[in-house]
């Protein structure tokens, strides 16, 4: 549970951040807001999948890392959805398809860099066997 201390803590911070009067206004203009979607979908698609990685070692790391892609984008999704309902909010499609955009690359960015340490630790024989 320790190793999903940082994406829960990213966590509660883009929703503590979400639901409270807008942000400073220009980070809320284009392309900053998107700009701002997408960096913070990367950083959690890329602790999710380190998280999940670390909880289950046996999956294959192709697994993981969409688990990390989902949880990145189902928070997305949640926030948008939620900001759908406040007076002060909007839910927009720009952001939601930003945070898709920044989950799926911060989680492929985790796969690869968890792929390429793990050829390092092969010996060449190992790698030209490998799939």
């Amino acid at each position: 549970m320790r190793v999903w201390a940082p994406p829960l803590g990213l966590i509660a911070l883009l929703a503590l951040s979400s639901f409270g009067p807008s942000p400073a206004i220009w980070l809320a203009r284009p392309p900053y807001d998107r700009i701002a979607h997408l960096l913070q979908s990367f950083v959690l698609g890329w602790l999710a999948a380190h998280a999940a990685a670390r909880s289950w070692p046996e999956r294959r790391p192709i697994r993981v890392a969409a688990v990390g892609a989902l949880v990145a984008v189902g928070v997305g999704l949640l926030i948008e959805l939620a900001q759908a309902f406040l007076p002060h909010r909007s839910a927009e499609l720009g952001d939601l398809l930003a945070d898709l955009l920044g989950a799926v690359t911060g989680a492929a960015g985790s796969f690869m860099l968890r792929r390429s340490r793990a050829r390092v630790a092969l010996s060449p024989s190992e790698i030209e066997s490998e799939p």
